[in-house]
C-alpha cells in the first residue's frame, strides 16, 4: 500500500471525511485530496499533522508500520515511567525538539486544546 492509500485507509478506520481530517489535521481540503489522490509529494509536516489527527505514526503513515495500536502506546508510556527520572526527563526534551521542528515551536502543544473546543463549539 502506497502513502496515499494508507492516509485514505486510516481515514476511513477512523470515520473521517476529507473535511474532518483537514480540519482536524490543520490543512487544507485541497492537500488533503492531493495527498490522497497521489497528486504531490507529501512534505514531513504535513505528515506528522495527519498521523495526528489519524492516531497512528509518520511512520505508520510512510511505511505502514503498524505501531499505532493502543496497546503499543500504553506500553511505550510505562516503560518511560520505569526510567529514572533524569531519562525520562531527556526524552521529554528529544521528543519536544523533534515536534518543535516538524510541527513549529509549541504549534504541537495546542493540537489537542484546539480539536476539543472545536468539537465544544459544534455541540
Amino acid at each position: 500500500m502506497k502513502l496515499h492509500e494508507r492516509v485514505k485507509y486510516y481515514r476511513k478506520i477512523k470515520k473521517l471525511s476529507q473535511v474532518s481530517l483537514a480540519e482536524a489535521s490543520g490543512l487544507s481540503i485541497q492537500v488533503v485530496r492531493s495527498i490522497e489522490n497521489g497528486e504531490e509529494p507529501v512534505l514531513l509536516s504535513d505528515a506528522a499533522h495527519l498521523a495526528h489527527a489519524l492516531s497512528t505514526t509518520i511512520d505508520g503513515l510512510w511505511h505502514g508500520t503498524e505501531y499505532q495500536s493502543l496497546k503499543d502506546n500504553y506500553d511505550r508510556f510505562f516503560a518511560i515511567k520505569k526510567l529514572p527520572y533524569r531519562d525520562q526527563a531527556a526524552l521529554i526534551t528529544v521528543i519536544d525538539h523533534f515536534l518543535d521542528n516538524v510541527m513549529g515551536k509549541g504549534k504541537w502543544r495546542s493540537v489537542e486544546k484546539t480539536q476539543k473546543n472545536k468539537a465544544a463549539k459544534k455541540k
